[in-house]
């Protein structure tokens, strides 16, 4: 999902379809500054499932349910593990009982 503008105006609200877009972007990413992680793309699609860029890896990070969890957990196992590598790590079906994910190299 793109935030597209026609126009801004000093002072104003953003001309966008749905304003919930602006208080997930602030969550996510006042939540990774918590953990001390800074993504460099986010992007949602049209059920608010979000998809963060760090470098060359991509995480398919879902909602934003168990956020600070799934956060913690990159911060602490799964960055540190594929850093410098290329690929997709999966964390869109993490719940605390069910401690999945996974990561695909890049061909």
């Amino acid at each position: 999902l793109w935030i597209d503008f026609e126009h801004i105006v000093v002072g104003e609200l953003f001309p966008v379809k749905d304003s919930k877009i602006f208080a997930q972007l602030l969550n996510i990413t006042q939540t990774l500054d918590k953990f001390g992680l800074h993504a460099e793309r986010i992007y949602f699609d049209k059920s608010f499932n979000m998809t963060l860029h760090f470098g060359e890896i991509k995480v398919l990070f879902g909602t934003s349910e168990y956020m600070d969890e799934k956060i913690d957990l990159l911060q602490v196992v799964i960055l540190p593990v594929v850093e410098g590598q290329k690929g997709t790590v999966s964390i869109e079906n993490y719940s605390p009982g069910k401690k999945t994910y996974s990561f695909t190299p890049a061909k």
